[in-house]
């Protein structure tokens, strides 16, 4: 009982500096992904592949936990009428647009979603799992508010590549921002593993994440990027650098070296 009640005050620790960290994340979160132009195009980049995964029916009720400053609820709310966001920070979610359009927006922690069983159709979550201590307790959460044959989707940092690694550990290093603990990567077969457990079929992935992903998807906490702005044609440019990361995405023997992967799973079971 020691070990675990260590591990539970450990995870609290963890979630309490991640707060602390998205506290002060929020304006630049807000901000600069809706009014630096390529990072703007980047995320509707972004937001489009995960999209693409979600089933078109309308009266489909959708939950994005750790929806962060809402940047999916744009896409979301034009495709479903019954959209829930879900985070853990009120200062991210006070920063949230077009608030009249959702169903509910509601302050929470994804280890224990305040939802009743079988409550919703489908889950997104963008880039939230990876800030978690344990994604166990999350997995679990989220199969029980799904419904039967209910859609998961999300996407993560991928750690399959050993250059990708390396390049994350030198962040960690050197940006104020990272910490080794809360934002490294996935290995596949661990995520296989855990979804696996949690009683997720895994119905689709892909690789996402290349040039334009290094560039363009990191000027809130980077802003050294933002100084692309003043390039002549810079708009014209990202469109030519995401449609690159889009054929680096299936190219044999190049894709796998992504710094994010998507993925589709279905509920099996209870």
């Amino acid at each position: 009982m020691e070990n675990v009640s260590a591990n539970e005050v450990k995870n609290e620790i963890k979630k309490k500096k991640q707060k602390e960290l998205f506290r002060k994340l929020a304006d630049e979160y807000a901000n600069v992904r809706e009014n630096v132009i390529f990072t703007r195009m980047f995320y509707d980049f972004l937001n489009g592949e995960i999209m693409d995964y979600l089933p078109r029916k309308k009266n489909a009720v959708v939950l994005d936990t750790m929806c962060g400053t809402g940047d999916m609820f744009k896409s979301l709310v034009g495709d479903y009428d019954k959209v829930v966001g879900l985070d853990i920070s009120e200062d991210m979610l006070h920063r949230v647009r077009d608030k009249e359009n959702l169903l509910g927006l509601v302050c929470g922690d994804v280890d224990f979603h305040p939802f009743k069983h079988r409550s919703f159709d489908l889950v997104v979550c963008r880039a939230g799992l990876h800030h978690l201590p344990d994604i166990s307790n999350c997995l679990y959460e989220v199969n029980r508010i799904l419904r039967r044959n209910g859609i998961f989707v999300f996407s993560e940092p991928s750690d399959d590549s050993f250059a990708v690694r390396q390049a994350r550990q030198i962040l960690h290093r050197h940006n104020q921002w990272f910490e080794e603990d809360t934002e490294s990567g996935f290995f596949s077969k661990e995520l296989d593993r855990l979804l696996s457990k949690h009683n997720f079929r895994i119905a689709e992935r892909k690789r996402f994440g290349y040039i334009a992903h290094v560039l363009f998807g990191h000027t809130d906490i980077l802003p050294v990027f933002r100084k692309l702005s003043v390039i002549p044609g810079i708009a014209f440019i990202s469109r030519v650098l995401i449609f690159i990361d889009k054929c680096l995405s299936v190219t044999p023997f190049v894709k796998k070296n992504s710094l994010f992967i998507i993925m589709k799973c279905v509920k099996s079971r209870e």
